[in-house]
């Protein structure tokens, strides 16, 4: 499971990198890792997916009943070594969250406009 990526993180461990004044690593050695890393998740994805490495990442074609496939593009993305993953994350789980309890108050509206309307037809049907 994710052998070759997996290798590829080890063999950064004690890499040193040029890190710039605002705290990234300098861009040519962010593009080499980022290859490096793109071609260990593409050893590692199930090939029938595959479609191969583009400028932008790994495309892949996602089987679709509906649609036939589904075009992705598989990308990493840097960011600064101070860089707050775990609040990005919860900002993420929040938005998530958000939506949800959003759309179950919709279906509550939506269920309550029904009976309310489903209550009205049959008070007509008595009087």
């Amino acid at each position: 499971m994710m052998k070759e990526f997996s290798r590829t993180v080890e063999s950064m461990r004690d890499r040193k990198f040029d890190v710039t004044d605002k705290g990234a690593i300098k861009q040519t050695e962010r593009n080499t890792v980022k290859q490096e890393v793109l071609l260990s998740f593409l050893a590692d994805l199930p090939q029938e997916y595959v479609v191969g490495l583009t400028k932008k990442g790994i495309a892949l074609r996602l089987p679709n009943t509906n649609e036939g496939s589904l075009p992705v593009i598989l990308d990493i993305v840097f960011k600064n070594l101070d860089a707050d993953l775990e609040g990005l994350v919860d900002e993420k789980t929040k938005a998530v969250k958000d939506a949800e309890d959003k759309r179950v108050k919709q279906e509550q509206k939506v269920a309550r406009a029904r009976a309310k309307r489903a209550a009205e037809i049959e008070k007509d049907k008595t009087e």
